[in-house]
């Protein structure tokens, strides 16, 4: 290799060796400009971290009440089908009786056709109430 090629060569390393560091520098400069950014993104991080635990807490809150509430809907859903039952033996006890006061009313109305209206008849007392 010649001297000429030597100086080249050597101008080349300390070209690139200068460039080299000057790219550090830059990337040096670049780093601590953005540590700042860097440090608020972390604590931003942290944050949606701690707002994360806190909602999945919350949801885990509102799943129990709902599990709650489910429970008492089912509570209030087999109460509502005895409250059902009942009501229908209500309307069936209603219809029987209903049905007896037509046959008293046909039986009384029979009787006053045969024997005549009580209230018309002299000396019978009047019965209480009426």
């Amino acid at each position: 290799m010649t001297n000429e090629e030597m100086r080249r060569t050597m101008e080349f390393i300390l070209e690139q060796q200068a460039q080299f560091a000057a790219s550090m520098q830059r990337l040096d400069e670049e780093r601590i400009r953005d540590a700042p950014r860097l440090a608020r993104v972390e604590e931003s991080f942290v944050v949606l971290v701690q707002l994360t635990e806190n909602l999945d807490s919350r949801l885990d809150d509102v799943t129990k009440v709902l599990r709650k509430i489910e429970s008492r809907l089912e509570n209030v859903e087999a109460s509502n089908g005895d409250h059902e039952a009942r009501l229908r033996r209500v309307e069936d006890s209603f219809q029987i009786l209903t049905q007896l006061a037509q046959k008293s009313d046909s039986r009384l109305d029979s009787l006053e056709a045969t024997f005549g209206d009580p209230e018309s008849r002299p000396n019978r007392k009047k019965r209480n109430g009426d």
